[in-house]
């Protein structure tokens, strides 16, 4: 939470899906969102992630969509870094995706990003390189037409983002805007 209020690019909402959590979150969102009117909380029993994501997006007023899961964190430029992007490529209805910190157990990996190519087959490079959510932003409307499959917890992201490369470009941002942390607790 504290990533997204740190951005250097003020127009966004958060939309908080609380998907069963049986812990003390609630309480400790109560003075945020006092103080904070672009987050939402809401709270679900418990249907897992894709449907959780699938309820923030349909809550969500943004004409494009980032997500960040509740162990990963955005730098503080994540957001101007894609509105730029997006900006100069005229707003398209299109995929997004950034560059990505990995921490191991709280130790920077090096992690190479492979570079999109005009010549790489998309579908073969959604395939072979792992592009987390975090790292992402998608236009509402491709959302419409394309969510996250609700029939598996595995590799969910990677086949709605074949989907998605079916029938929207996919653009991929250089830069590094997202710290993702591994650790025991991943799935």
């Amino acid at each position: 939470i504290d990533s997204v209020r740190n951005q250097n690019f003020d127009d966004w909402e958060l939309i908080i899906i609380d998907d069963g959590s049986t812990d003390n979150t609630n309480e400790v969102l109560e003075p945020i969102l006092y103080e904070e009117t672009r987050i939402k909380y809401f709270f679900q029993k418990n249907q897992e992630r894709s449907i959780a994501r699938n309820n923030g997006i349909i809550k969500s007023k943004g004409e494009y969509i980032c997500f960040l899961d509740s162990d990963d964190e955005y730098l503080n430029n994540h957001l101007s870094i894609l509105h730029s992007e997006i900006e100069r490529k005229n707003k398209p209805k299109a995929l997004f995706f950034t560059s990505i910190n990995v921490y191991n157990n709280d130790n920077l990996i090096e992690f190479p990003v492979k570079r999109l190519s005009k010549n790489d087959n998309i579908f073969n490079y959604i395939f072979s390189e792992s592009i987390y959510p975090c790292r992402v932003s998608i236009h509402n409307s491709v959302l419409n037409d394309f969510h996250f499959p609700y029939y598996t917890n595995m590799g969910e992201d990677t086949i709605l983002w074949l989907e998605i490369a079916s029938k929207f470009p996919i653009y991929q941002i250089n830069e590094k805007t997202v710290n993702y942390y591994q650790h025991d607790g991943n799935s």
